[in-house]
């Protein structure tokens, strides 16, 4: 199994798989669409997991996890990125939508 992880910051977004043993296997940089909704930043998070899975030979049902990190203030119990400022994130329920 593998786990993919996001780093979503204001000028770029990171993703990453890692194995079991939290070995990074590979590793993608997309810029940041400013001014750009958050649809397009998840639809270029799953072209990211798309083309990482291509490279590493891995299908969707290989992935155990994945977690993202994204600046700003969380409401842990609803998942909801509450006030994320410089990426234009306000209100918006991240979990649900990926």
């Amino acid at each position: 199994m593998i786990q993919i992880g996001f780093d979503i910051g204001g000028t770029n977004i990171k993703a990453g798989v890692v194995d079991d043993q939290f070995n990074i296997l590979m590793e993608n940089v997309r810029p940041f669409p400013r001014g750009k909704n958050h649809k397009v930043v998840l639809d270029i998070m799953a072209g990211m997991v798309s083309e990482l899975l291509s490279l590493a030979k891995f299908n969707n049902e290989d992935i155990s996890s994945i977690g993202v990190a994204v600046p700003g203030t969380l409401d842990p119990n609803n998942e909801t990125v509450l006030h994320a400022y410089n990426l234009g994130f306000h209100h918006l329920p991240l979990k649900t939508l990926l």
